[in-house]
């Protein structure tokens, strides 16, 4: 039998630690007590129940919030995706946590699959992946992300399996640029893209920034650049094609900065000493420091960046411990390296995480909905945890059409949903993740009659308060939240399709269209006009004309209606406007309007079709990327017959 030598005990023992850490002080318990309930916990349970039923697609129309709006489109579809295939064994829940747990494990893995690339010896790894993991602990704060307070107290978990695929990536790259071999770290890139956009920016500086640093000649580093661009452009075509093509639609406001001169400094201090040194090993690494910084000046100062910054902290703060390990003079490395052993330790042992989540008492009373409500959850403000688990899991549990969820950037009518939240929430103004019309919102100048006309036009007919809601007619206790108790509030019967017999005012070309309809929604013309964004056609209503809705399927992604008209009128559909509806009347296409808030328009007559369909751009994207996953198998021949020689 071998005899184990002494960097192998270290290496294992510093694994086992972080294993045994993570089995029992976080996997365990956040199995047995985590309910999920809490902020973003609900909005990815319920992203993977309604995967589940569009597999094998990727994106589809998912009308449960936000008026309808396109599942996957501008958010990456990994994690959901495997947690819809996982939910076919387990629950939805049980499929979560696993992702999770997961996730998690390999975080540790990647840090020393990333140092081990970069040619640290085994003892040396080991510790700074637990100085590393140590980080996670110390950096506190729950909006960054990646950090065990973000991860298991918001749920951000999609960005900690963006971290372990960029560690990964980040690793392999080093390897495979030095040797000429492009095609793993190609297949990391692309799942590092297809997890969390912060990963993919992450993934593309690092990658800029090594050829950067390895660069020996334009031929060389251009032929990489084309290889593993390519690769990575085929994989992901099948999501990234269409976020381009619609980009249009995804509303995601820039938020947040990194602000940390000290991290600067250091890093100007590190480069000026690695090239005083003539040391190159480490130097993409400062280069991605300078990479990120650089974005983050052009971010601030001169084009509007629909990110948010912060999100990067992390992925600098993890890399410092490999940079300032490698100023360390080595005479003195192992005593420093047992500092930093220690302190990482205690630094762990030290910062409990509270992995079993906040607790939640929920009674329900009995009450059903109809399929075809549109229903307002409006859980009180201070309710964060249970506000998201409310929103997200009463459509599932009762089957009715919700208003509000997680992916706010998805939908160009979150903006209007949180300004009516704003004015109906116990009269506070309140934001999370959308631009919120403040100025303009008077709680003092909204009547029950307007308050009624709003919902309407948004077609909500029961809205979900607790006591204190004051529009309505209150019906009985549904459930109650933390011994809050919660009622259905019933409005007048809003219709999907109705024949629009007020003004139409057009959005100039030249104005702020989000800022027109918030003060269209909140101002006093909201029950007198609609705006529309294009040129529309002249009418003429008589007063006779009549709408029939014929028939929605299930999946609301067919609407049949008939217009009784003798003249082409304008008939509102109160669902998303996105450029996959098409039209036809009688059989013949015909354009549809944008109406505000982004609702859909027709001017028509007879009968009518609304269909959800595929664009050329869509197919293009799966095509390209069938053509990618083929291509990996000539690509692994080519590195195994040539390069590997």
């Amino acid at each position: 039998m071998r005899k184990i030598n002494f960097e192998e005990k270290v290496v294992g023992l510093s694994f086992l630690f972080i294993f045994i850490y993570i089995l029992f002080f976080l996997i365990i318990p956040f199995f047995r007590e985590n309910s999920l309930y809490s902020w973003d916990f609900p909005g990815l349970k319920a992203s993977i129940e309604y995967q589940k039923d569009i597999l094998p697609k990727l994106s589809d129309w998912n009308p449960t919030f936000f008026f309808g709006f396109s599942q996957n489109q501008f958010y990456p579809p990994l994690f959901s995706y495997l947690g819809a295939i996982l939910s076919f064994i387990f629950s939805t829940e049980i499929s979560l946590k696993i992702l999770f747990s997961l996730s998690l494990i390999a975080l540790p893995c990647s840090f020393y699959y990333f140092l081990r690339k970069y040619n640290l010896p085994k003892v040396p790894a080991s510790v700074l992946m637990i100085v590393m993991f140590s980080l996670l602990f110390f950096i506190g704060g729950y909006s960054y992300g990646g950090n065990m307070d973000s991860t298991f107290r918001v749920g951000l978990i999609t960005h900690v399996l963006g971290m372990v695929f960029f560690f990964f990536y980040a690793g392999r790259l080093n390897k495979d640029y030095q040797e000429g071999k492009f095609l793993i770290s190609s297949v990391l890139f692309s799942l590092a893209i297809l997890t969390h956009i912060i990963a993919a920016f992450a993934c593309v500086i690092y990658f800029i920034s090594t050829l950067i640093a390895n660069f020996e000649n334009l031929n060389k580093t251009g032929r990489y650049f084309l290889k593993q661009v390519g690769i990575v452009f085929l994989l992901t075509s099948a999501w990234i094609i269409p976020f381009i093509f619609k980009i249009n639609f995804l509303k995601s406001y820039q938020i947040g900065a990194i602000d940390s001169k000290l991290i600067m400094l250091f890093v100007l201090v590190w480069l000026a000493i690695s090239l005083f040194k003539e040391r190159k090993e480490f130097l993409n690494i400062g280069i991605f420091f300078v990479g990120i910084f650089l974005f983050n000046f052009i971010y601030l100062y001169l084009f509007e960046i629909p990110v948010h910054m912060y999100r990067f902290y992390m992925y600098i703060i993890l890399l410092i411990p490999l940079m300032a390990y490698s100023l360390i003079n080595r005479r003195y490395i192992n005593v420093v390296l047992v500092l930093m052993l220690v302190a990482s330790i205690f630094i762990i042992v030290t910062n409990p995480i509270d992995s079993e989540g906040g607790k939640i008492k929920l009674e329900f009373g009995n009450v059903s909905f109809d399929t075809y409500d549109r229903v307002l959850v409006l859980p009180k403000i201070n309710e964060v945890g249970g506000m998201h688990y409310l929103q997200n899991e009463l459509p599932f549990m009762y089957g009715f059409e919700g208003v509000r969820g997680l992916y706010v950037e998805s939908s160009r009518n979150a903006r209007t949903v949180y300004n009516l939240e704003s004015v109906l929430n116990n009269k506070q103004k309140y934001s999370m993740g959308a631009i919120l019309d403040s100025e303009l919102i008077d709680v003092n100048n909204f009547t029950n009659e307007k308050i009624e006309y709003e919902l309407n036009i948004l077609g909500i007919n029961k809205v979900i308060g607790d006591a204190q809601f004051e529009y309505g007619l209150q019906s009985e206790e549904i459930f109650t939240l933390n011994n809050e108790s919660y009622y259905v509030y019933e409005f007048n019967q809003s219709n999907l399709i109705e024949i629009w017999d007020k003004n139409i005012s057009l959005i100039n070309d030249s104005a702020n269209k989000d800022e027109e309809i918030g003060k269209w929604f909140l101002g006093d013309n909201v029950s007198d006009e609609i705006l529309i964004m294009k040129e529309f056609p002249e009418y003429d209503l008589k007063g006779t004309e009549k709408v029939v809705l014929d028939s929605v399927s299930g999946d609301k992604k067919e609407i049949r209606f008939r217009i009784e008209s003798e003249k082409e009128i304008p008939v509102i559909i109160k669902q998303s406007y996105f450029p996959n509806w098409k039209a036809y009347s009688d059989g013949k296409a015909i354009k549809i309007y944008e109406v505000s808030p982004s609702f859909m328009m027709v001017f028509a007559k007879g009968e009518i079709e609304l269909r959800y369909e595929n664009r050329f751009v869509d197919i293009l994207g799966l095509i390209l990327s069938l053509v990618g996953v083929l291509s990996l198998i000539p690509s692994y021949i080519y590195e195994k017959k040539f390069i590997s020689l």
